[in-house]
């Protein structure tokens, strides 16, 4: 999936996946994957991919900011892998 949003390109084939969540609807099932990924460049996006019914099905890029980007992972269980990734990106004075 790509989109250019204020100039800039979000493309999901070349950024690099942080962490993805299974979004739920509120009968608790599956509506879809939401994904943090970020840029070569070092921009934040969500990547969400709703299979929702009707109008909230289809396939969205966010920009985030890194304050977005910290909010997305907040009170999510963490792999030892997405662990390495959040604080390689995120916590990463050089972005």
């Amino acid at each position: 999936m790509k989109a250019i949003i204020n100039g800039k390109m979000y493309n999901t084939d070349t950024a690099t996946l942080i962490m993805s969540i299974i979004a739920r609807d509120s009968n608790g099932s599956d509506s879809g994957d939401n994904d943090l990924m970020i840029t070569k460049s070092g921009h934040f996006f969500e990547a969400q991919d709703s299979n929702g019914q009707d109008c909230y099905r289809g396939n969205y890029i966010i920009d985030l900011t890194k304050e977005e980007a910290l909010e997305f992972i907040d009170g999510h269980l963490l792999t030892t892998d997405q662990e390495t990734l959040i604080n390689k990106y995120l916590f990463n004075d050089n972005q």
